[in-house]
């Protein structure tokens, strides 16, 4: 693959997905345990679809990513066939690039923009957003982490823990 390559891998069961940085670059799907040249033997897909910055999320057998111009995308994850994409139903004013990835989250998923929040959306073919929560006016480029029913964000100035309560559950 050639340079820029900003995702990380994602790992399911016995197959890994790569993207790479630029869009040129593209996607695959190995399956794990292979030995030697396995592009034959253990290469189940490969699409010229990719993102760029931020790791896609793998949730209900469908990977999703939103791209640094605020794009979103939705592949089978099992074929690499491209399922939607298009631009995020929401105002994302001030937030392009974005640099975070999204995580999955109690089967919704959760996005942290640079200036407009953080979106939780559907795992539908459009991404509904659901909610949108602005936090503070500094910028976020970082991705949530969660932990044990909390939510932690972190952006140029501030670090939150967000949680329901206790009684919630």
């Amino acid at each position: 693959m050639a340079g820029n390559v900003s995702p990380c891998l994602i790992v399911q069961d016995d197959l890994i997905y790569s993207f790479g940085g630029y869009r040129s670059v593209g996607s695959l799907c190995v399956q794990a345990g292979g030995r030697g040249n396995v592009t034959d033997s253990h290469v189940k897909w490969t699409s010229r679809l990719t993102s760029y910055i931020s790791t896609p999320v793998l949730l209900n057998e469908k990977l999703y990513w939103v791209d640094s111009s605020a794009k979103f995308y939705s592949q089978d994850a099992r074929t690499g066939e491209m399922i939607s994409r298009g631009r995020m139903k929401v105002d994302l004013s001030g937030s392009q690039p974005i640099y975070a990835s999204a995580l999955a989250i109690g089967g919704k998923i959760v996005l942290q923009t640079r200036r407009a929040g953080v979106l939780v959306m559907e795992a539908d073919d459009d991404l509904t957003v659901l909610h949108q929560n602005i936090l503070d006016t500094s910028l976020s480029n970082a991705t949530p982490a969660a932990d044990d029913g909390q939510l932690f964000l972190r952006s140029d100035s501030h670090l939150y823990c967000v949680q329901a309560p206790k009684d919630a559950f």
